[in-house]
């Protein structure tokens, strides 16, 4: 599975739970609906943030379903390609070639340049992919 593969399977998963996202009155309400849930059963759900809300009953399914793809992303970060193909995606979806600035690309893979630098290996793969960052804004 490539980079961008894994993160459609990961939107695609999120998608699937049983979660909404209401920022106004008439969507929270739409909200309840999709839930199945009444108006008056608004006890049974519980919001986690950032105008999301899910059923008390779903917190571990969300909680499994979060962390199985959090490990699952891991496992892949540890095959080269697939970490230079995330750090390449990462990079050009925040302006690398602007800012020459790494910090937002890697807090988007949850890394930050203390790991790059924590070992030879790591600090090659991450010269590579910013080669092939700039290869591709030149193609």
């Amino acid at each position: 599975m490539n980079y961008l593969e894994f993160k459609q399977k990961r939107e695609n998963g999120f998608s699937s739970l049983p979660i909404f996202f209401a920022f106004n009155k008439e969507q929270f309400e739409e909200g309840i609906k999709k839930l199945g849930l009444e108006k008056d059963q608004t006890f049974l759900i519980v919001s986690i943030g950032g105008g999301g809300y899910i059923r008390r009953k779903d917190i571990r399914l969300i909680k499994k379903s979060i962390n199985d793809s959090d490990n699952e992303f891991s496992e892949l970060m540890k095959k080269d390609d697939f970490f230079i193909e995330a750090l390449v995606y990462e990079l050009g979806n925040h302006e690398f070639g602007y800012t020459y600035d790494p910090t937002d690309a890697l807090a988007s893979l949850n890394l930050n340049m203390d790991f790059i630098n924590s070992d030879e290996h790591t600090k090659y793969l991450f010269a590579c992919a910013k080669s092939k960052y700039f290869e591709g804004e030149n193609s």
